[in-house]
């Protein structure tokens, strides 16, 4: 057996915004933030995750759509009438709590800062960025949250996320696209699985549900359970990446490895991994897939 390690690596009732700084029930050192970026046909793609969304994730959304600095914003107000948890724009060094929707307001760039707060910047702190940058929002959060990261990009022009996403997965994070098809404009969705740091691609009304079965479904912790997987399984997903990707992984350290290969177990909802290398083997996108992660 191959035995590895951790890595070492309904109905809404008003809800007061919490004093700055304060740390409230639902603020968590191990609080999961999910970052979502927009641009054109955002609104609609968000008000269909948000009408799905479960009240029980223990997750908190931070959301960069973007807007005309000259637009005075509506989001709010838009979104509280479909979502299924509490919407709000934030103050500058906010907590997060968990079950809010956190919508980026007019003139600001918004990014995650240390102890879970939010971080509001002026457009004059920043250049050459789409405005508010779904990149740097997204970068902050990997910085800070790790492997409890979260990104969704979701309709829009252009490429912003893409680089974003990349850091989230980068950080064993998890990275969630519209599927181009169910979204109004294609741009940023395409770029972001183009990217190749895309474990997820779905229609905005599927992602909640989604996300409530990721961060439920069993993980083993840093310091837990070890992953099992048979030694000729094992060898045999390395096979396939050399045979595919010519890089012979036989030697890189195999916890790592193991758990690069949960990750994507996981987004596919794969049981055991005899059953992961029957899908490498009958679908060679996924053996790339798996290489980029890597």
């Amino acid at each position: 057996m191959v035995n590895a390690g951790a890595h070492d690596s309904a109905q809404k009732t008003p809800h007061k915004k919490p004093p700055v700084g304060r740390v409230e029930a639902g603020a968590s050192v191990g609080l999961v933030v999910v970052g979502v970026g927009a641009s054109a046909g955002g609104l609609e793609a968000l008000q269909s995750m948000l009408s799905n969304l479960p009240t029980d994730t223990g997750m908190a959304f931070v959301v960069a759509q973007h807007l005309s600095p000259s637009y005075k914003s509506m989001m709010v107000d838009l979104l509280e009438k479909s979502s299924t948890i509490p919407v709000s724009s934030p103050e500058h060094g906010e907590r997060l709590l968990a079950d809010h929707v956190y919508i980026c307001p007019p003139n600001r760039n918004i990014e995650l800062d240390a102890d879970d707060t939010i971080a509001l910047l002026s457009y004059s702190e920043v250049s050459h960025t789409p405005r508010p940058s779904v990149d740097m929002l997204f970068e902050s959060i990997a910085q800070i949250k790790r492997d409890k990261a979260v990104g969704i990009v979701l309709s829009g022009t252009g490429t912003d996320g893409s680089r974003g996403i990349r850091a989230i997965k980068g950080e064993n994070g998890f990275g969630i696209v519209q599927d181009p098809k169910d979204a109004k404009f294609d741009g940023m969705p395409e770029s972001a699985i183009n990217s190749g740091n895309v474990d997820l691609i779905l229609q905005a009304t599927e992602i909640g549900e989604e996300l409530s079965q990721l961060i439920h479904r069993p993980r083993p912790l840093e310091d837990e359970d070890e992953i099992n997987v048979p030694r000729e399984i094992y060898s045999g997903i390395i096979f396939m990446l050399k045979k595919h990707c010519k890089v012979d992984f036989g030697l890189y350290k195999e916890n790592t490895i193991l758990r690069r290969i949960e990750r994507r177990m996981t987004s596919l909802k794969i049981p055991n991994s005899t059953a992961y290398l029957h899908h490498l083997q009958s679908h060679q996108d996924e053996v790339y897939l798996l290489f980029n992660d890597m």
